[in-house]
């Protein structure tokens, strides 16, 4: 296959994409990406710094991911839907020297200030040991459970603090998998629980037909269940979550209980709650006036 490289040399005129009304030959795609790898340069960037992109889908994309390329800086695609503290972390993660966004985006430029712990999602945890991990009677499930490199997994998500201790958050047979999208329940709780009037809470996947599964919250309150215009209550937590999480991360849909149902470890008895509110009728008050829509851009 050839290297867009050599067909814009080769074949300047040949149409590199056509995005709706839009296209752009490779002649035209390698000036625009030359002019800005100029910029980039100017601006002391320098091959192995990485340029954060906050560009959609359009052409703006590939003018922006091929100089980061051809001049070995590595490209961090970021959506443009992530609410600020995510693209807080994902920028500070990435070390990102400089960002690259549309107008729209400035609204939401992070500025230089103090760093402070908060809630990670985390990663699927595995590990080895002198014994192999199997499941009686199952093989095959021990199979699944068993990566290439022979580590093996209980499917718990967490991560490992700053003094080397790991924290489990979660299990990976509880992510929610919406339009494509993982959403990790433990983040949804985190940014739940920032809320004094909330005690407890808990975030699973419902069943829905065009998504395929959707956000779902119950929460306990402090007090006891609200009662009083518990339909408020829900739109209220909703918008308070907009300012913390990405938009198809806020629950669609909020119940409001006395108690969170727990086993005698502390644990959520999720898998009950899941099958509980399968059924659409127990799925309480709306937490947003639109369902979010993770088709443009799947990689949150």
């Amino acid at each position: 296959m050839s290297h867009p490289c050599s067909i814009a040399r080769e074949q300047p005129e040949r149409v590199a994409f056509v995005l709706g009304e839009e296209a752009l030959t490779y002649g035209e795609l390698a000036a625009r990406a030359e002019r800005l790898a100029g910029r980039l340069a100017a601006l002391g960037c320098a091959r192995g710094d990485t340029v954060a992109l906050i560009l959609g889908n359009g052409a703006e994309f590939f003018v922006a991911a091929w100089p980061a390329q051809t001049s070995g800086l590595y490209f961090v695609p970021m959506s443009e839907r992530l609410a600020p503290p995510e693209r807080d972390h994902i920028l500070a993660d990435s070390g990102a020297k400089v960002v690259l966004a549309r107008d729209a985006g400035l609204a939401n430029v992070l500025t230089p200030g103090e760093w402070e712990e908060g809630p990670v999602a985390g990663f699927e945890v595995f590990f080895e040991g002198p014994r192999a991990h199997a499941y009686h009677g199952d093989p095959a499930k021990a199979r699944a459970a068993t990566s290439r490199q022979g580590y093996a997994t209980m499917g718990d998500i967490g991560h490992v603090d700053a003094d080397g201790f790991l924290h489990l958050t979660d299990r990976a047979a509880f992510t929610i998998i919406l339009g494509g999208a993982n959403i990790y329940p433990a983040e949804v709780e985190a940014a739940l629980m920032a809320d004094p009037q909330i005690v407890d809470c808990a975030v699973f996947g419902v069943p829905d037909a065009d998504m395929g599964e959707v956000v779902q919250a119950i929460v306990e309150a402090a007090g006891g269940p609200w009662t009083a215009d518990p339909a408020a209550r829900a739109a209220a937590i909703g918008e308070r979550l907009a300012g913390l999480i990405a938009p198809n991360k806020i629950p669609r849909q909020i119940a409001f209980v006395g108690r969170v149902p727990r086993l005698e470890t502390g644990k959520v008895r999720k898998q009950e709650l899941r099958d509980f509110h399968a059924d659409p009728a127990r799925r309480g008050h709306p937490a947003r006036t639109k369902p979010a829509n993770p088709g443009r851009n799947r990689g949150e």
